[in-house]
């Protein structure tokens, strides 16, 4: 009689914004924003390192690098909308929120679909399964001490 294989062990939940980054932006072809409605930074390029900074998140990519301040960060928010690229296709992102609501970054997964529209299962089910591992469509951070 064949042995029954161990049980997959289930990943651990997302709720720190540290570890939702770095499982975010573990993801193929995404693109990190960053600015108010006058200017718009793209950071784009090797996925970078997400490291606690003494109360920043440091996020390290060659030739850039961006820091985020741990005790402003208060919501996740995983959208999808029309795509204003793609006629009936859509947009896919997760906004890290401060607690007066601004956008302080925003991460792009880009890549979701075929060159004719179709959506790609295999992206939309990692995209599916990070916001169910991080606790739903918006997510509240615990204070940071």
């Amino acid at each position: 009689m064949a042995a029954t294989p161990p049980p997959i062990p289930e990943e651990p939940p997302l709720r720190d914004p540290a570890a939702l980054l770095t499982a975010a932006l573990a993801l193929p072809d995404t693109i990190i924003t960053v600015g108010s409605g006058a200017a718009i930074a793209e950071l784009m390029g090797r996925p970078p390192t997400v490291r606690d900074d003494g109360g920043w998140l440091a996020l390290e990519s060659e030739p850039w690098h961006l820091h985020l301040n741990l005790r402003a960060l208060a919501v996740a928010r995983f959208e999808m909308a029309p795509s204003a690229e793609a006629a009936g296709g859509t947009s896919y992102s997760l906004a890290l929120l401060d607690h007066d609501g601004r956008t302080a970054c925003t991460v792009y997964f880009t890549g979701m679909a075929e060159a004719d529209g179709t959506p790609r299962p295999d992206r939309v089910a990692a995209f599916t399964a990070l916001q169910a591992r991080a606790g739903g469509a918006e997510v509240r951070f615990a204070p940071a001490p």
